[in-house]
């Protein structure tokens, strides 16, 4: 995980919750990742959104309110690819420079950059 560190102005957890359904929405429509999170999260949405919401609170607030084991939940999706993350990476650039100030929208888009230039290493070590 990242460094603790005291909220930036301008994030907090009502701004993050508006971020994760909006982007998530938009992304179920994806015509490239949308199946791919259909079949992975089926008819649990709300649970994910709500994970979802604890994760961005917990890598930008500091809540420590999300455990999980990210990097082997998606290595275990065999159709997942690089690709796909560009497309993630892309839409959420989309809504955080939507929703948030520039040096904020920044600051999220960093922090999903590395993760997901993490998981495309480990996608790329599992070949």
């Amino acid at each position: 995980m990242a460094d603790r560190r005291p909220p930036e102005p301008g994030i907090d957890r009502a701004r993050l919750q508006a971020l994760i359904h909006a982007f998530y929405a938009d992304l179920r429509q994806d015509e490239e990742i949308g199946p791919l999170f259909e079949r992975a999260i089926g008819g649990a949405w709300q649970a994910h959104l709500d994970r979802m919401v604890e994760f961005w609170a917990t890598m930008v607030l500091g809540s420590r309110s999300f455990s999980g084991d990210v990097f082997g939940r998606h290595m275990a999706i065999d159709a997942l690819s690089p690709a796909m993350f560009e497309r993630w990476r892309s839409l959420w650039k989309q809504h955080t420079d939507a929703l948030f100030e520039p040096a904020r929208a920044a600051e999220l888009q960093r922090i999903a950059a590395g993760i997901a230039g993490h998981l495309v290493r480990g996608l790329e070590r599992r070949k």
